[in-house]
């Protein structure tokens, strides 16, 4: 806990910092492209597309989604793909001040906060983009905002302890790196963001929504469409997961910091 407290210090005195290095990597990232920032939602928007045709057109499912498959799908894709790419700019954010952090004496925790800074800032164009059908073609009037709002903390929690810790890890072992795209993958798909809580079998839904990230995903549909929401012992161990994901992260930083520098 006190590493924790220590580092969330460091990040609030720091903040200044981390906003210019995070609005400094958003600029060189869509520096000489015409459509700028437009292409970080490029990726997100083939997806949907993609899935629609999947789920809509060949497999004809569109009419078990509550909320609207279009809608539903746009939600889910939007709110996993802020969370996945948080944690995969992360991953890499002190390995790729190797240079930087042996010359000047530097938290490197500062560099993960920049990285995620600027990775949930372009997320949230996504999440933007969906809120923007929703209020066209959504029941606002129905949803559950401050529910909604819990939920995107949690997701937004779990992200940075993910991105952080596999920050750590990095450095010593670079196959996390590469290894985070083919996991982020595989959760995608256990998790409700792309079908409706609905399709999990009732049986199997308590040990289903054990997964944090599933949880937080049930959630956000309850919140916006009207689903079920998950099991009330499934919250729980999931609300109770996200908090030790959070410390455990701080502390494997706080035992790895010293021997970053012998590692690169």
């Amino acid at each position: 806990m006190k590493s924790l407290v220590v580092d969330l210090r460091e990040i609030r005195e720091r903040r200044a910092l981390i906003a210019f290095l995070a609005a400094r990597r958003r600029r060189s990232g869509v520096a000489g492209t015409v459509l700028g920032r437009l292409w970080h939602l490029l990726t997100p928007t083939s997806q949907i597309a993609i899935y629609y045709l999947l789920v809509v057109v060949i497999f004809g499912q569109g009419e078990s989604y509550r909320g609207g498959a279009f809608l539903t799908i746009v939600a889910g894709i939007m709110h996993y793909t802020m969370f996945s790419q948080a944690i995969t700019g992360g991953a890499g954010a002190i390995l790729a001040q190797e240079r930087l952090l042996l010359q000047v004496r530097i938290e490197p925790i500062i560099f993960v906060g920049a990285s995620y800074r600027e990775t949930m800032t372009n997320g949230l164009l996504g999440v933007g983009a969906f809120f923007v059908f929703y209020l066209l073609s959504g029941d606002p009037s129905e949803a559950d905002w401050g529910l909604y709002v819990i939920a995107l903390l949690a997701l937004a929690t779990l992200a940075w302890a993910c991105a952080l810790a596999a920050a750590s890890l990095t450095v010593f072992l670079r196959d996390v790196r590469l290894a985070l795209p083919i996991g982020l993958r595989l959760l995608l798909y256990a998790c409700p963001v792309i079908y409706p809580t609905d399709f999990v079998p009732e049986k199997l839904q308590t040990v289903y929504f054990l997964n944090p990230v599933a949880s937080v995903f049930g959630i956000l549909q309850h919140a916006l469409f009207g689903t079920p929401a998950p099991p009330r012992l499934s919250l729980i161990v999931s609300a109770g997961a996200i908090a030790v994901a959070l410390v455990a992260a701080h502390l494997l930083y706080g035992r790895s910091e010293p021997k970053f520098t012998k590692a690169f």
